[in-house]
């Protein structure tokens, strides 16, 4: 990922227009592939743990969206079950989020995502995106969730890959750099 187009690259910071579109992306649709993603279930609920952004998605099973819903880059995720597949709907969206691809969207976005365990290797998810704000009809994409034994959660960082490589080399050397860095100078 390279920020060096805008004006905050130039100062050695981030670009904050990159910055945001990792924070508003909805994680479930969003090209995770690379990373590693950890289901664990219970009777309740299931929570989804991503290495990506080291975040993750609870997901109540049988529940409700709230009555009183924050909207979140997130969205509110509730779940139930048809047959082997795990069926998330997700609403309460803020404006402005991004999906794959650069789409923008509105308060009106609306995921419904299936998650079909096909056997002990492979989980296909489907999710179906809906904005009548933006989008002239809802689509649907597709992919592969594969096994790999062995493979864990780890730290997520890409600090070296959105700031000038000079800035990063510095930091590196003298730890008391990075201070300058955080508060802008």
């Amino acid at each position: 990922m390279s920020s060096s187009s805008t004006p905050s690259a130039a100062a050695g910071r981030p670009s904050s227009r990159v910055l945001h579109a990792f924070l508003r992306n909805p994680l479930a649709i969003s090209g995770v592939g690379l990373f590693p993603v950890q289901f664990v279930q219970t009777p309740t609920q299931v929570i989804i743990l991503y290495e990506y952004l080291w975040t993750h998605r609870v997901i109540p099973i049988g529940g409700k969206h709230p009555e009183d819903l924050s909207p979140s880059f997130m969205g509110d995720s509730v779940g139930r079950w048809e047959g082997n597949t795990l069926v998330v709907d997700v609403v309460g969206f803020k404006p402005g989020g991004w999906l794959t691809g650069g789409l923008v969207t509105s308060d009106a976005l609306h995921l419904t995502e299936r998650y079909t365990r096909v056997d002990r290797d492979q989980l296909n998810y489907e999710v179906t995106i809906e904005d009548p704000k933006v989008l002239t009809k809802p689509f649907t994409q597709r992919t592969t969730l594969m096994l790999r034994e062995g493979a864990r959660l780890r730290e997520y960082s890409c600090a070296e890959n959105n700031m000038d490589p000079g800035v990063y080399e510095k930091m590196l050397k003298d730890p008391t750099a990075s201070q300058s860095f955080i508060r802008g100078k």
